[in-house]
């Protein structure tokens, strides 16, 4: 059984089991290689984030909607079909985004998609073959541009206030990342791996028996973001996880299962012609051993995270 030990300035803070699963196995060694190449660090938060988060000012509203429209605009002249879905001389203006609501999420929804539409084929040559940019020379600044759209949404879409929050069950998460991004905010070669539907069906376990989850690495986004976010489940990136990097989260108290067997999340994939799967809570790895007091609280600045 695989174990390790988080600890910071010479104190435990919580151990872990992990399930003696081949999934989990495979995810293990690769995390093993993550660990020993790249720093950790931990962040500490309630989610969904939009739960504490505090309404966007009108500065940030203007920096996010201009960088979005300029991007576009950009993208615009270098595509030859794949235009953005709004006439820049019509662009929704500041006020619908310091609304802070559901009209505001929606154009975000769309703005998102058009960004997991654009870089769905992830090398340059597949957009050039595919029509979408019209020099295979442009697809550096494809990428880099139209992550700056994605990077923008988020800027406001994790502090919008929506309706379904009002029925979210409300967690605290104590996430594990590594500083696997490059300056482009794309992560660096080697740092992930894909896994098939039936992998992800295998491993999945919707019991309450486990704590430690596998952290969400994929494009688009899980169930649990894309209700809080009201979005469309049926659209291909809402989706299971299909991808690892090493990076996971504990759960001190309620975990995402009390999230996915909410009835409203239940209701939700219904009212979109869908059914409940164990899948759409995400990949358990494994459970406490220990745990300090108030885990979120503490102090992970010297943070060492060590197999035992």
């Amino acid at each position: 059984m695989n174990k390790i030990e988080l600890s910071s300035h010479g104190r435990t803070l919580a151990t872990v089991e992990f399930r003696d699963h081949p999934f989990v196995n495979k995810w293990f060694e690769h995390w093993k290689y993550i660990n020993s190449n790249f720093n950790a660090f931990a962040m500490q938060y309630r989610s969904p984030v939009n739960f504490g988060a505090p309404a966007p000012t009108l500065d940030t509203v203007k920096e996010a909607i201009d960088s979005i429209r300029d991007a576009a605009t950009y993208l615009n002249s270098i595509t030859n079909k794949f235009k953005f879905p709004y006439d820049l001389n019509n662009f929704p203006s500041y006020d619908v985004f310091l609304k802070n609501d559901l009209e505001a999420q929606k154009h975000l929804n769309t703005f998102h998609r058009y960004f997991t539409n654009g870089v769905r084929n992830p090398h340059g040559r597949d957009l050039f073959d595919n029509g979408m940019i019209k020099n295979e020379k442009d697809a550096n600044n494809w990428f880099t541009r139209i992550q700056e759209i994605n990077q923008a949404v988020h800027k406001l879409d994790h502090a919008t206030k929506t309706p379904h929050l009002k029925d979210t069950t409300i967690l605290n998460v104590f996430e594990i990342h590594y500083h696997l991004h490059n300056e482009k905010m794309y992560l660096s070669e080697g740092t992930f791996h894909f896994f098939t539907p039936e992998e992800c069906l295998d491993a999945a376990d919707d019991s309450t028996n486990w704590n430690v989850w596998m952290r969400v690495d994929l494009l688009g986004k899980d169930y649990m973001t894309g209700f809080v976010n009201h979005d469309d489940p049926a659209e291909w990136d809402i989706q299971y996880l299909n991808s690892y990097t090493g990076m996971f989260i504990i759960y001190p108290n309620k975990t995402p299962i009390d999230f996915c067997k909410n009835e409203t999340f239940r209701n939700w994939l219904h009212e979109h012609g869908l059914r409940y799967d164990s899948r759409m809570c995400g990949i358990p790895l494994g459970k406490l051993d220990y745990v300090v007091d108030n885990l979120e609280q503490q102090d992970t600045s010297n943070l060492l995270i060590q197999e035992l």
